[in-house]
């Protein structure tokens, strides 16, 4: 259950042929990701992987996020953002980056109660479990992300939109979503 946890800035940058990974400790199946506390922090993330997390990245909508060109593999979630109804608004954005493999019910992103963000030119491949389609790609609860160029296959469900969610889906100089 080791964790690293971000009251502050986490700031990590590989290359393509050199990423930097996050990992569980050895001797360990999984671990619990990366994850903040209640103060306002900046995680930027670029050619990063992640691997056998329960949640690879546990935020708060507090959080200034850029993830780019990461891998996020066999995490029970990729990325979790919750809310907080103090949140200053930060930018958000997750471009360029792979998830796959998500166990179980599996679930690539959510997001509950925040929209400010942009989701553009990910993949989320979904679990088989069993032989049996599970999980969800891109849970939306009161948020509407701006999505550009994302693909979702395999999941039981691409995109769940609850409780007024309307994302903003984009075809910009390129494949639509």
């Amino acid at each position: 259950n080791s964790m690293i946890h971000v009251d502050g800035t986490l700031s990590a940058s590989g290359t393509q042929p050199n990423p930097v990974t996050f990992m569980p400790m050895p001797g360990s199946t999984q671990w619990s990701g990366i994850t903040n506390g209640l103060v306002p922090s900046t995680v930027s993330l670029a050619f990063v992987n992640v691997s056998n997390a329960y949640t690879a990245l546990n935020v708060g909508s507090w959080t200034t996020l850029n993830v780019g060109n990461c891998t996020f593999n066999n995490c029970d979630i990729g990325v979790n953002i919750w809310p907080a109804p103090w949140a200053p608004n930060p930018t958000m954005q997750i471009t360029n980056t792979t998830f796959t493999e998500t166990p179980n019910n599996g679930l690539g992103i959510s997001f509950d109660s925040y929209s400010d963000i942009l989701l553009a030119g990910n993949s989320l491949t979904g679990p088989l479990y069993y032989g049996r389609i599970k999980g969800t790609g891109i849970y939306l609860n009161g948020s509407s992300p701006r999505m550009v160029g994302n693909t979702i296959q395999g999941f039981r469900n691409a995109l769940v939109c609850l409780s007024g969610s309307s994302p903003v889906l984009e075809n910009v100089d390129g494949p639509g979503n």
